[in-house]
């Protein structure tokens, strides 16, 4: 975004993506962590027996249900930081008008 009275210029900063990924980073290995646990006690039911082959699926689908989060968190996680960012940015350029 160019600003007409200065030629200000709003750029993308490696900072803006290293805050991003870290949060993210975070909030995903909690998950992983959370996660982890459930896909070892797969039966989710203490004494029931289950074959083999269920309990491959269930661990299969458990590991795409966590992969689909982890995503969306990335993606809401992008789309706040960015809000906040554009909001202190666009002090920043105001305060030099």
């Amino acid at each position: 975004m160019k600003n007409s009275r200065n030629n200000d210029v709003m750029k993308k900063v490696p900072v803006l993506y290293l805050i991003l990924l870290l949060i993210w980073t975070v909030l995903t290995v909690f998950l992983w962590f959370y996660f982890v646990k459930s896909f070892i006690n797969v039966p989710f039911v203490e004494g029931a027996t289950i074959s083999d082959t269920v309990r491959v699926l269930a661990t299969i689908l458990l590991v795409f249900n966590a992969i689909f989060i982890s995503y969306f968190w990335l993606n809401g996680v992008k789309d706040f930081i960015y809000v906040i960012w554009f909001y202190i940015v666009k002090r920043k350029l105001y305060k030099k008008i």
